[in-house]
Parts: structure tokens; sequence; C-alpha cells
């Protein structure tokens, strides 16, 4: 069984992926929830791999074992440079062993906090169908959640210590709704 492969993209994002167990041009971009940890989607990955897609899961800049700043750049933006990147030679960091895809037919699915980035990363014409699970869609409206922002300031340190590295602050750039919300950008998204 082939482990789960380690790449880096853009220098600062570090990416999870695993091949398909046949020749593809197939890629789905996994963009997953934040706070939590983003491993535990073997599974997953593997069932892509088995149903001939490409699986990548990446890291948000800021975050894990990414570098950067964590929400100075929207995780729309780290899913881009992924689909970028994959069409250039990339490497597993382990094996050095070299990959590249040829055309992509590229797949979003995102869930909870990552479901705005693969709204948001619909727009771009390389994405043939995206698909959100519990998405955010009004980062406004998250404040009468279970998971409401004002709190996320503290928690996240405490829970997570240095794996989100970030001003505490950072969580009222969502509260204010001009950065990496889906409402606001609903005439441009299909």
């Amino acid at each position: 069984m082939v482990s789960i492969l380690r790449t880096r993209f853009g220098k600062e994002i570090v990416t999870e992926f695993l091949p398909p167990l046949r020749k593809s041009n197939k890629v789905v971009i996994l963009s997953v929830g934040a706070p939590g940890y983003p491993g535990g989607k073997e599974a997953l990955m593997r069932h892509l791999a088995h149903k001939g897609y490409w699986s990548f899961i990446p890291r948000y800049r800021g975050t894990w074992e990414s570098d950067g700043t964590f929400l100075e750049h929207s995780p729309e933006e780290d899913i881009r440079i992924l689909m970028d990147e994959i069409t250039k030679p990339f490497q597993d960091m382990w094996s050095t062993t070299e990959y590249v895809i040829s055309s992509p037919e590229i797949y979003l699915i995102g869930g909870s906090f990552g479901g705005p980035a693969a709204i948001l990363g619909s727009r771009d014409v390389r994405v043939v169908k995206a698909v959100a699970i519990s998405p955010v869609i009004d980062w406004r409206a998250q404040e009468n959640t279970v998971e409401p922002l004002h709190l996320m300031s503290e928690y996240v340190p405490k829970a997570f210590g240095s794996m989100y590295r970030a001003d505490p602050q950072v969580w009222e750039k969502l509260s204010e709704g001009n950065f990496y919300n889906p409402i606001d950008e609903k005439e441009s998204i299909d």
C-alpha cells in the first residue's frame, strides 16, 4: 500500500497527495476545515486514488507544516497556487520522485472553513465541478453559530498552539465579511 506523499507548492504550501492507481489527469483538491487537524482523510484519498483521481490536501499558509501567516492570503489563493503548479514538475519530499499532471481535470471539494475555498475557486475556468459540504457562506453570520468567531482568537491558540500562526485578531478579519466571503462574490459564482 502506497503511503500518503507530501510536496510543497508555491514555496510555502505543504500538501499531502496521492496519485491514482492508474494513469489519469483527474484531480481532486480537498480544502478542509479549520481549526482542526488537516489529516484524517487517508481513507478518502485512497478511495479517490482507486477511482482514478489524484488527490491533494493543502495545508493553508500559516497552518501546520506550511510557512507563512494564517489568513494573510485567502485559502482560495492557496488552492489556485496548487492548480497552477500541478502542471509543472513537483516532487514527493521523501523519495524525490517527480510528478507532473498534463491537462488536469480539476474538481474541488471543500468542507466547513474550506467550503469557501471550493466555492470561490469554482470561478476558475480550470475547475470542472466544485462541491461544498457544510460551507461557511457568510462569515458575518458565523457569530450566531456554535463556533462564533469572537471565541476563536482565544480557543485556537489554546487548542492548537503554533499550528495556526496568526495575530489573534485574524478572526475579526473574517467577521468583517469582506475577505474570503462567498456571499459577497455571489454575482461572479455560477
